[in-house]
C-alpha cells in the first residue's frame, strides 16, 4: 500500500473514532453541573433528551450500573433535582413536588 493511501485511511478512521467518542451525556458528573435556577435548555444541553417527561418533571434513567435522576422545573427554571442508585426509592417523591 503507498504511503498516501495508508495516510488516507489513517485520517478517515480517525475522524470516525473522533466522531464516535461523544460519551454518554447522563453521568453523575454531568449532573452535578446543574443548578437550581437553570433553563431547560440548559439541562437538555447537559444530560441531553430525558427518558420520560411528567408534566414539569424530567426523568433520566442508566441500568448498568443503575442510577436515576428526576429533574424539577418550576416557571421554567430548575427548581428541585433529585440523584439515587436505589431501584426502589421512588423519584421524586409522590405526588411530584409542588410550588
Amino acid at each position: 500500500m503507498s504511503r498516501a493511501r495508508i495516510l488516507m485511511v489513517a485520517v478517515l478512521l480517525s475522524g470516525f473514532a473522533i466522531g464516535g467518542c461523544t460519551g454518554q451525556k447522563f453521568t453523575r458528573q454531568q449532573y452535578d453541573t446543574l443548578y437550581v435556577g437553570q433553563p431547560p435548555g440548559g439541562v437538555y444541553e447537559s444530560l441531553g433528551e430525558p427518558q420520560e417527561t411528567r408534566g414539569d418533571v424530567w426523568m433520566y434513567v442508566n441500568d448498568r450500573p443503575f442510577y436515576r435522576a428526576a429533574i424539577v422545573f418550576e416557571d421554567d427554571r430548575l427548581a428541585k433535582k433529585f440523584w439515587t442508585t436505589d431501584r426502589n426509592k421512588p423519584l421524586p417523591p409522590e405526588p411530584c413536588p409542588t410550588r
